[in-house]
């Protein structure tokens, strides 16, 4: 922890020095329009070795073991291929959320990005409490936080890449002692930067217990105790707990619900997710729905009998059309929201000095 204090500024939470964030959206090879993005993938993975994680003592995560080779995304041909025909079907931007505890590789994914054509948004954070790897295990929050503000600023391993959206992750419904630390240190680097926030809201092991489904709201409570405004927060994996009811619930606090494992029916159908979409619409909360398919293992990918990043655009939204979407709808749930969603905050003229300064207000008004 030591040789981290020494690499990394120290950012005390008390700071009161914000950086103005761009007009535009961070990407791996530099920043675009939000406008330029085209159609968006909120939610996926193009290289990652979770394996790394799975091998850890700690971790538990599903039921892929080393041997099967199941849990790396590493091989570049065939990631590239279907990063083209993602492209070929209308893709025009990928959201890549390897970060901590995932091993990602930053330049290769700018390397898939020069050579598909397609512009990929990268995340910096810190994925679930068993993955994280040492020496972050024991810092403390303002040692993460000034760990991942270097990231943003710096870029991945002073390599000049930068993110263009913090992650945030939960195990289980309930957040650990570490994954409470993560979060607040992502939350004081968004009001630090204007970064968008995403979430992983849960692992597979843990989606189908009873108490399921309120990871999000939980991580949604800890974001806004720092500060953060709802509507820089996006709720990741709400389609694998299938429960309208916490989706509206997350909804009317202003927060983005994000049905990102598209293809995945093994946890929910795609007609059930389909279903769930149209409802929270028929609420009035299209303006706040995002959509991705979260591959992130070589299994997924076409070459090897998956699905492939396609799937969402190819299959997925005729889907939607044959629930009787409008393309004007469509178009917002792949266009128009994630290109606000990823605009950093302070250029959608929402204060984080402003939000802190009512939260209390509107906490109270919430638990009333």
């Amino acid at each position: 922890m030591e040789s981290l204090r020494r690499r990394q500024p120290q950012i005390r939470a008390s700071s009161r020095s914000v950086e103005v964030p761009s007009p535009e959206i961070m990407t791996v090879r530099g920043t675009v329009p939000p406008e330029a993005l085209g159609t968006v993938a909120m939610h996926e993975h193009l290289w990652c070795d979770s394996l790394k994680a799975a091998g850890n003592e700690r971790h538990s995560y599903g039921t892929v073991t080393a041997t099967e080779n199941q849990a790396i995304l590493d091989d570049f041909e065939a990631v590239l291929q279907d990063l083209r025909r993602y492209k070929s079907a209308g893709g025009g931007s990928f959201v890549e959320m390897s970060v901590t505890g995932l091993y990602g590789d930053p330049a290769t994914v700018a390397r898939l990005s020069d050579a598909a054509d397609v512009h990929v948004i990268a995340a910096a954070g810190f994925y679930v409490d068993a993955a994280i790897p040492e020496p972050f295990r024991d810092a403390d929050v303002e040692q993460l936080t000034a760990f991942l503000y270097a990231v943003t600023t710096r870029g991945f391993d002073n390599t000049g890449i930068r993110p263009g959206v913090l992650k945030a992750s939960a195990s289980g419904p309930d957040l650990t002692a570490l994954e409470r630390r993560a979060h607040r240190a992502v939350a004081k680097v968004h009001l630090l930067t204007g970064l968008p926030v995403s979430t992983h809201s849960a692992s597979p092991s843990t989606r189908f217990e009873a108490a399921q489904g309120t990871g999000g709201l939980s991580q949604l409570d800890l974001l806004e105790d720092e500060g953060v405004d709802p509507s820089s927060v996006i709720i990741g994996h709400c389609d694998v707990a299938p429960d309208i009811r916490i989706h509206r619930r997350l909804a009317a606090r202003g927060c983005y619900i994000q049905y990102d494992c598209i293809g995945k029916e093994h946890y929910v159908s795609d007609t059930t997710r389909t279903e769930l979409i149209c409802a929270l619409i028929e609420k009035g909360f299209a303006n706040q729905i995002l959509l991705s398919s979260d591959r992130c293992r070589n299994s997924d990918l076409s070459s090897y009998g998956g699905l492939g990043y396609s799937y969402l655009l190819e299959v997925f939204v005729p889907m939607l059309r044959g629930q009787g979407l409008k393309e004007e709808v469509i178009h917002r749930l792949l266009i128009t929201n994630p290109a606000r969603a990823l605009t950093p905050t302070r250029n959608r003229e929402i204060g984080a000095t402003t939000y802190a300064g009512n939260y209390r207000r509107r906490r109270k008004r919430r638990e009333s």
